[in-house]
């Protein structure tokens, strides 16, 4: 698809201008392929002289920038700071070989390869253009972001480098399931460590390129003092701190016994790569300028330093009776060396918005911290509205690209006694679905469809409805859709688990219920009803 295609008059109103610094027609045909469907104008300028003469007046929604020199992308993005201000968001595709250790970026600057694929830059625009929703550390969050997640599995997850397999993250779950310790795995490749334990499937097996190496097998583990343990092996690559993380997740299938946990551990896996690859792109992005602003304050702490030791000399020469122009002169000279004005200016903004990654990133791990831990037969009081808040989180990456979340939640509600992890799991099975949903919809007539969710008291009972755009169900199938097993999905999309688990768990073990409304091509209503007060007999409706 050319440029000029993606950017033809829309019977549609138009969106804000976007501005595109970009000479090269190859890179303006890849983000016309990105910005295709989307309302919005693109304006394309061959270079910064042409963009900040186009500047004045203009109310500009986002800039992507394609320097040509490799000294030019922080000179470029520091001409349209001055021009437009921090808030524009930017879009930067650089060279091999850029850098952005002691520099500064703006806190809503993403840089991506020259070579990006058009997916790759629309998802990169999305992230840049979206409005703060749901969601909200560096490095100690990050670590218990991996703890919580692996915990949340109930397996063994394993980070390693996708280049070269070189292992990342090797928790105590690992250890103990393949008898290997921590020091004896962690900077080698993992074929080294894995395969003698599980053949072939310890190594690439089945993995192609990074962004298709998403795969879910089972195979067996044989150890000398445990052989023949059966493990589900998936395997799935996302971004994660600015590098391509390759994750080896291993599930000992011989702890599940019971059919309702067989059941329950399957749906989780079903999701499990492109949850923990979407929660990883969400945190990638604060991540990044985290990192750059943390880079920048270092070097400008270096400049500030020096300026402050030859003001220390010129007070120990002044003491010692010494002339103190010369000093003077090499202050000055230090001064402007370090452009005080400048850093004076940049250093706060720099701090805000480290903080506000920070901030982001804490609640994406605290929301996980909520699925961290497999369910318990325990009934307590719990905020379904806050239930329902973490899993939007959770699934924010299955939904954000094709639909827009409506909340409406009674803030009077009180909590409900209930299985909490049950009823976390029913509400994320619940979102996919409505998510999943809308994207066949939204593939269909393009645009973005939306999903609904409210909470209400009704007498002793709490309801939750989640109502979305979708396909809609076929009346056919509408009778069916609680069955085991029973999927309309595309094969390898769904097993037909999902809301199979569900129903058990409202209605068998709280005493709820669950019902769907839909018309075919109009979307779906799923409406739940669960007791106030927990299971009582004689009053399910």
């Amino acid at each position: 698809m050319s440029f000029a295609a993606a950017t033809q008059p829309s019977s549609v109103p138009q969106g804000p201008d976007i501005l595109l610094v970009v000479r090269e027609v190859g890179i303006l045909e890849a983000l016309g392929a990105a910005l295709q469907g989307l309302d919005l104008r693109p304006e394309a300028v061959p270079d910064m002289e042409a963009a900040l003469a186009r500047l004045p007046g203009r109310a500009l929604r986002l800039a992507v920038l394609a320097p040509q020199e490799q000294d030019e992308p922080l000179r470029s993005v520091a001409g349209l700071r001055r021009a437009m201000g921090w808030d524009l968001p930017m879009l930067l595709l650089t060279g091999p070989g850029f850098d952005t250790a002691g520099s500064l970026l703006p806190g809503r600057c993403i840089h991506l390869p020259v070579g990006s694929s058009p997916v790759r830059m629309r998802q990169a625009l999305l992230d840049l253009l979206e409005d703060d929703g749901v969601g909200g550390s560096r490095d100690s969050e990050q670590g218990v972001f991996f703890r919580a997640l692996a915990e949340f599995l109930g397996g063994a997850l394993v980070f390693a480098e996708a280049r070269d397999g070189r292992i990342l993250e090797w928790p105590q779950r690992a250890a103990d399931l393949f008898g290997v310790a921590p020091e004896q795995a962690l900077g080698r490749p993992f074929p080294e460590v894995l395969e003698p334990l599980l053949g072939p499937a310890g190594g690439f097996a089945g993995m192609h390129a990074p962004e298709e190496r998403v795969l879910h097998e089972e195979t067996t583990l044989r150890r000398a003092d445990a052989p023949g343990t059966p493990l589900l092996r998936s395997v799935f690559s996302g971004r994660l701190g600015g590098r391509t993380v390759l994750a080896l997740y291993f599930h000992d299938l011989s702890w599940h016994v019971a059919r309702e946990q067989q059941l329950g551990i399957a749906q989780r896996l079903e999701s499990i790569g492109r949850l923990a690859a979407g929660i990883a792109h969400e945190i990638n992005t604060p991540i990044q300028y985290i990192g750059d602003n943390i880079h920048f304050l270092e070097k400008s702490y270096a400049s500030i330093a020096g300026v402050l030791q030859e003001f220390l000399t010129c007070l120990a020469g002044v003491r010692g009776g010494e002339d103190p122009r010369p000093h003077l002169e090499r202050i000055e000279a230090a001064i402007q060396g370090a452009d005080l004005d400048f850093l004076e200016a940049e250093i706060p903004a720099a701090i805000a918005q480290s903080l506000e990654g920070v901030e982001h990133v804490t609640s994406i791990v605290l929301g996980m911290k909520k699925f961290s831990h497999p369910e318990r037969e325990e009934w307590r009081y719990a905020d379904l509205n806050q239930a329902l808040r973490d899993a939007l989180l959770v699934a924010r990456n299955e939904w954000k690209y094709v639909a827009e979340v409506v909340t409406d939640f009674d803030t009077a509600l009180p909590l409900v006694s209930c299985l909490a992890g049950d009823l976390n799991q029913v509400f994320l099975n619940i979102i996919i679905n409505a998510a999943q949903a809308v994207e066949e919809a939204v593939r269909e007539r393009g645009g973005k469809g939306r999903i609904d969710i409210r909470t209400r008291r009704a007498g002793e009972w709490a309801e939750i409805r989640v109502q979305d755009s979708g396909v809609g169900i076929p009346a056919a199938c509408r009778d069916k859709i609680f069955d085991p097993f029973f999927t309309t999905k595309a094969v390898g999309r769904g097993t037909g688990q999902g809301l199979a688990i569900a129903h058990s768990i409202v209605v068998d073990k709280h005493g709820g219920s669950i019902q769907v409304q839909s018309e075919e091509g109009r979307g779906a209503s799923f409406l739940i009803r669960l007791p106030l007060h927990g299971h009582k007999t004689g009053e399910r409706q």
